[in-house]
């Protein structure tokens, strides 16, 4: 078992060398809700608010509210992209099918990715990164912890 979890560890490392000072935010990828591949160099230029989401939180109606702010200022170089997470409490949906149905009455427009991990041993890479620069607070504690990315 414990070399199995360091083995999917070790790759996730692989895939980027989270010390290294040449990768940004935008050499980084994810799969859509739709199974689509999403890497966010598509961004570049764009302010980018990541949230990790939990759709049956309490704090889910920050959905609407994030749409909000996608919606009014998606023209001005902004940029919304929803990671659901069952890491906190399991207050996410199991399937892809299960959360889009539950964002389609809130009309979310923004990109919303598969299920991922954003803490722990086998958090997305990302997160791993954001974690090694930013510390403690690159660490998402609750739902909806938001990063702005600069352009």
């Amino acid at each position: 078992m414990m070399r199995s979890i360091l083995k999917k560890s070790l790759q996730c490392y692989q895939l980027h060398n989270i010390n290294d000072a040449r990768y940004t935010v935008h050499d980084y990828a994810f799969m859509d809700i739709d199974g689509k591949s999403l890497p966010l160099n598509q961004f570049k230029g764009k302010v980018i608010v990541l949230v990790n989401t939990g759709s049956r939180s309490i704090f889910s109606r920050q959905l609407t509210d994030l749409q909000r702010l996608y919606q009014d200022k998606k023209d001005n170089g902004l940029t919304v992209v929803a990671v659901p997470t069952q890491d906190v409490f399991g207050a996410e949906y199991q399937t892809s099918k299960e959360i889009k149905a539950h964002n389609k009455p809130l009309g979310i427009e923004f990109p919303v990715t598969e299920r991922y991990q954003v803490r722990g041993l086998y958090r997305h890479p990302l997160y791993r990164w954001i974690a090694r620069r930013v510390n403690t607070l690159g660490r998402p504690h609750w739902y909806f912890h938001k990063f702005i990315i600069a352009p």
